[in-house]
């Protein structure tokens, strides 16, 4: 094969006013690699180079017919000139090369609702896989115009890969030459360009030549200077309860209209209200530049859009509830003027405009969304958006939607396409299904009541009533009561489940939003959500592009968000085979539910450092805006320039942390105007900047530049700061007699020195230089990471003028990464006996941003058992990220009680630095047999439903026993505790059951199920072995939504734990683990998972290494020799933390 030339003809030929021309784009690609799937391959391509751009990650997906060999399918997103439309596509197709070997291509398997459980049949066509003709026998698609704000893009896609599948041989065209032949559009989209600093971002993050965006008119206006940015839609009786909601968003730089659904179906033109919206927008984008809508009230205030979709068989609706119809603006949506809108070649999958829906349906509901939609971006709980929950559930057929929430943190170029999400050194907190782990919809919940968090995502099963186990009937103000701005923020919440966003129903996403509590904003699907078993369904590819947009792009708002994630994903709902039918479904199905305009916090909030031009003068026509974040450049900050209520001028900072604000006309503007600046996890910043005449002198701080003791260049705790000024004088008159005043209000912090300067005489537009102009003391107490406040005064006796400076202090954070005890002066028999020498031995981390001063560690206890040979021990100054070794000695009375729980008491002091840790270890052995009457006499939780409770009627001996709680059917009653110990062991118990035959009592060693009981059983024994480590041990009653039988009721007591065990204080053991295993049981091969994972090792039950392997935070690890059995996966860290964990190999 030499050469293939394939043109594929869009329309007859027709006469255009423009005679038609090409734009060509050159694709590259090489170093084919393979992935072995189930005795099957899939081929990609490591990297793919685009003509004048370079190398990249390449960005495809794998399709074909059901059943059919997958291939790599490369979209084609070009850029067309300025109101073009394309006519046809050319693919030339050069420069093949065979692939060594026979390879067995993987069949491609047909996408499901994730609502359907029933066995996944395995689709191949053995027809076409013993056939000895070329595959596919169509190599690329038809090419489609689609049009993004004004600007015409040729939608096309190819697979380079040519096969033959009875013979199992392999090429693939290195090279791929496009070419699209465009001719002027029949609608001239003039009015719809907008040359926004967003909208052209998202043009060149579109286009594979973003160099053609030259083409496009660069004198064009931008069309929200003199516009607005943000609409509002609602009946007329809401209008003036969005006035918070209006003064929220003005304060942060985007105008708001709240416009009366009933004023615009008076207004508007259409076939019906939805029409009338739609057009009544699509005007508001051509004359006033909206970038965002909230639709305000429930379908049956605000009504909505069905569109049409077919899938297969069974699977078409035409009526998706959709309001992405109203902010998709090119188009009629229904061209043949039928029941049916947004069919195949009626659609436009390019927003314009982001959109999301209040679904409020009265006053109660209206309260809670707006309070928390305020509240939350107002006053958020800090300390906690680094905190994701992930709750995944078993979608059938072995499939765990695990695998697809593990693909939103870090980058991944799983299924050949690449995305940047949550970052991976963020704490995730998993409730996951596994083969030994049954979802629990309570659980789910009381993780993120228990830790609330940044965000939540979800993948499981779901209906209209119901999604991740909770019920609309059940779900209330209580359902997530620590989620109430106060204990936990509110949250968000992302699900790939069927129709749980229908909100032409009383969905669970809305009342999720609607209730006092829980979540500001809700997304997901009003129909199904579709998922591909072992691949990308679209349901996953959505959301791995709706995560990229928040951490990649840096799109701060909900809203465009969302708009860059439909936009992302718009290239492939066509491909060679046809249409992608199920990927189309969810994009017109998935929703907003929730204010359009919120900024999710993706990381606790900061000050930025803003550089800016303090005074204008009379006709300026530009000005410069810097953003930085710790000296590091921001991009994606909006800086707007108000004079009132006008908007002046408007830039977004780049890469460089650089927005250039152009006047439309030279400025005329003599007094104050504001600076509002905007950006992803910041404080929005207003500022004051002044418009001068020719008659008015403006001193001000030009260049600040800080001069501390220890030359970083940084602010530390317990340092002396000189402040080098150089002023200047933006007037074009002289001034006189000036002199300049430092004032803070972060007296706790700082100590001020040097306050007042004189500057004397300035000439108009003059400068002058002082170096220790002021000075002061930062004090020894400051928290690391603690922003000062300061204004600089400057007058003449009658102007003043003046400038606020804003810094961050530096300073030491410890933190004991390891503290642990030894017995080598004793008996050496690794427990803690009466009458030993005991070692205690700590290492200490300095995690703040500065170097420490000496270090003093003290030790003490209030046991009378306990003395120490050396109370303090004095060690070196610690620099940020340092390591420091030392130990303790104590001594253990000779008489000390057999099972007694001893307390040391671990003091850090340095300066006015301190932190204080407790060591906790039991004497001889730890055990547990209720007889205090209550839970004191050790640490209990309880979890889920019920607690348990003590009971002096059932126990196996003395007086008292633990009963399980009174609950339900379909509620659970969890009892835990954390131990720590130091050696290996058992944990043994007594149990008594009456339960159902359903009805399991269950236990759990980390999360993993050790055996579960039902029915009628007298006191029996159980023991199970204990590895060296901190683990959680759990009893958990489990009813079956079956009935009851006998007293619904278990017991335990008398429980004892390993050897030289100690009780902590529990935390759940996602928190604690530092890795994580699955799948368990195992077949072939398991996957490790966690923070800084250096190394893995496999151990048989007889303690001998059978794998070691070298590791970074993720590994898939080959276990097929293992024969079948129990093993111990043991996991290290960069910090030598060690975690073990025990898993099945089938």
């Amino acid at each position: 094969m030499k050469k293939i030339f394939l043109t594929l003809s869009l329309m007859l030929m027709m006469v255009f006013s423009l005679s038609a021309q090409i734009v060509e784009k050159t694709f590259f690609f090489n170093n084919p690699q393979f992935e072995q799937y189930q005795g099957y391959e899939q081929i990609s391509f490591g990297t793919m180079s685009l003509s004048d751009v370079g190398m990249r990650q390449a960005t495809s997906v794998q399709g074909a017919e059901v059943g059919n060999p997958n291939l790599p399918w490369y979209s084609v997103s070009l850029l067309l000139p300025q109101n073009t439309e394309a006519q046809d596509i050319e693919f030339e197709f050069t420069d093949f090369i065979e692939v060594e070997g026979e390879h067995k291509l993987y069949p491609y398997q047909a996408p499901r609702p994730l609502s359907v459980k029933d066995e996944i049949p395995f689709a191949k066509n053995e027809k076409l896989y013993s056939s000895e003709e070329l595959y596919p026998s169509k190599f690329s698609s038809d090419v489609k115009t689609q049009y993004l704000n004004g600007y015409s893009f040729a939608f096309s896609g190819f697979t380079p890969v040519r096969y033959v599948p009875a013979t199992g041989k392999l090429s693939y065209a290195q090279k791929v030459t496009v070419r699209v032949r465009y001719s002027a559009s029949r609608v001239d989209k003039s009015k719809m360009l907008n040359t926004s600093p967003e909208v052209k971002a998202r043009v060149e993050r579109l286009a594979h030549n973003p160099e053609s965006l030259g083409l496009y008119s660069s004198n064009t206006r931008q069309k929200s200077i003199g516009g607005y940015e943000l609409l509002v839609v609602t009946p007329q009786e809401w209008v003036s309860s969005f006035d918070d909601y209006k003064a929220h968003y003005e304060a942060r730089g985007l105008r708001t209209e709240v416009v009366a659904l009933e004023d615009i179906y008076a207004s508007s033109e259409g076939r019906d209200e939805q029409e009338k919206i739609r057009t009544y927008i699509s005007q508001e984008y051509e004359n006033n530049g909206i970038m965002m809508v909230l639709l305000g009230g429930d379908s049956n205030l605000v009504p909505y859009r069905g569109l049409y979709c077919y899938v297969m068989e069974d699977y078409e609706d035409p009526g998706l509830p959709s309001d992405m119809y109203y902010v998709c603006l090119d188009g009629t949506w229904n061209d043949d003027d039928d029941e049916l809108w947004g069919e195949v070649g009626e659609e436009d999958l390019l927003p314009e405009l982001a959109i999301g829906r209040m679904p409020f349906n009265n006053e109660e509901q209206f309260n809670n969304m707006m309070h928390k939609t305020l509240e939350y971006q107002t006053n958020p709980v800090l300390g906690e958006f680094n905190d994701i929950v992930l709750g995944a559930e078993h979608l059938g057929d072995g499939y765990y939607g695990s695998t697809d929430l593990e693909l939103l943190i870090g980058e991944h170029n799983e299924d050949y396409y690449t995305t940047v999400g949550i970052p991976e050194d963020y704490n995730f907190h998993r409730v996951y299904a596994t083969h030994s782990v049954n979802w629990s919809g309570s659980i789910f919940r009381n993780k993120i009541n228990e830790v609330g968090g940044g965000y939540v995502h979800h993948v499981g099963h779901a209906n209209t009533d119901y999604v991740a186990g909770w019920y609309v009937s059940s779900t209330n103000d209580n359902s997530f009561a620590q989620l109430d701005g106060v204990n936990h923020n509110y949250n968000f919440f992302h699900s790939h489940g069927c129709i749980c966003g229908d909100f032409t129903k009383t969905c669970i996403l809305e009342r999720l939003v609607n209730i006092s509590t829980g979540f500001v904003a809700a997304t997901g699907n009003s129909r199904y959500g579709w998922y591909i078993p072992w691949g990308d369904g679209p349901a996953r590819h959505l959301h791995r592009e709706f995560v990229d947009s928040y951490y990649n792009d840096r799109l701060p708002y909900i809203g465009t968000a969302f708009v860059e994630m439909k936009i992302m994903t718009a290239p492939y709902v066509t491909d060679m085979w046809g249409e992608n039918g199920a990927l189309r479904w969810n994009m017109y199905c998935i929703n907003i539910l929730g204010d359009v305009a919120v900024c999710p916090w993706l990381d606790e909030p900061f000050i930025p450092e803003v550089r800016y031009d303090l005074a204008l003068q009379q006709g300026t026509t530009s000005t410069k805006i810097f953003v930085n974040k710790n000296n590091a450049a921001q991009s994606n900050f909006r800086c707007s320039l108000f004079h009132g209520d006008e908007l002046l001028a408007f830039g977004m900072t780049d890469e460089n942390g650089e927005a250039e604000l152009l006047f439309e006309e030279p400025l005329n503007v003599v007094g104050t105007m504001k600076l509002i600046v905007t950006g992803p996890n910041a404080w929005h910043q207003t500022y004051d900047v002044v418009g001068l005449n020719d008659e008015t002198a403006f001193v001000f701080a030009d260049e600040v530049v800080i001069a501390d003791d220890n030359d970083n260049g940084y602010i530390d705790f317990n340092e002396d700061i000189n402040i080098n000024l150089e002023f200047y004088n933006a007037g074009l008159v002289g001034v006189d007699n000036v002199t300049s005043t430092l004032t803070t209000t972060s007296q706790d912090y700082v100590e001020l020195m040097n306050t007042n300067l004189n500057i004397g005489s300035m000439n108009a537009n003059s400068s002058k230089t002082f170096d220790n102009a002021f000075s002061f003391k930062v004090k020894d107490n400051v928290p690391n990471q603690q922003y000062i406040f300061f204004t600089i005064t400057n007058t003449d006796g009658e102007n003043v003028w003046s400038q606020d400076l804003v810094y961050r202090v530096q300073a030491p954070v410890f933190d004991i990464v390891d503290l642990e005890y030894n017995d080598n002066m004793g008996n050496n028999n690794g427990f803690v006996d009466a009458g030993e020498t005991i070692e205690i031995d700590f290492r200490i981390k300095n995690i703040g941003d500065s170097r420490s001063e000496e270090i003093v560690v003290e030790g003490s206890s209030s046991n009378q058992n306990v003395t120490f040979e050396e109370s303090s021990v004095s060690l070196n100054a610690l620099n940020a990220d340092q390591v420091t070794v030392s130990s303790l000695i104590i001594n253990i009375d000779e008489n000390t009680p057999d099972g007694e729980q001893l307390v040391v008491n671990i003091d850090i002091k340095s300066s006015g630095y301190e932190l204080h840790e407790e060591l906790k270890f039991t004497v001889g052995t730890l055990k547990e047999d209720f007889e205090t009457g209550n839970f004191s006499h050790l640490n209990w939780t309880f979890d889920n439903d019920l607690p348990w409770t003590i009971t002096d009627s059932q126990s196996y001996s003395g007086d008292y026993c633990a009963e399980s709680g009174h609950i339900e059917d379909n509620e659970i009653s969890s009892m835990l505790i954390e131990i720590e110990n130091s050696s290996e062991g058992e944990v043994s118990f007594r149990y008594k059951l009456s339960t159902q035959s359903n009805d399991f009592l269950v236990f759990y060693i980390d999360g993993e199920m050790q055996d579960r009981w039902c029915g009628e059983t007298d006191w029996e024994y159980a023991s199970y072995d204990v590895p060296a480590g901190t683990h959680v041990f759990e009893w958990r009653y489990d009813k079956s939504p079956n009935g009851s039988s006998g007293e619904d009721r278990c017991w335990v007591d008398d429980i004892v734990f390993p050897g030289n065990s100690v009780v902590l204080g529990v935390e759940t053991l996602t928190e604690k683990k530092n890795s994580h295993v699955y799948p368990n049981p195992a077949n072939n091969y398991i996957i490790v998972e966690g923070s800084d994972i250096q190394e893995v090792e496999i151990f048989d039950m007889m303690g001998r290494k059978l794998i070691s392997h070298k590791a970074e935070n993720s590994s898939t690890i080959d276990v097929s020799a293992l024969s079948s059995g129990i093993y111990l996966v043991r996991t290290i860290d960069a910090d030598n933390n060690i975690s073990m964990q025990k898993i099945i190999k089938k």
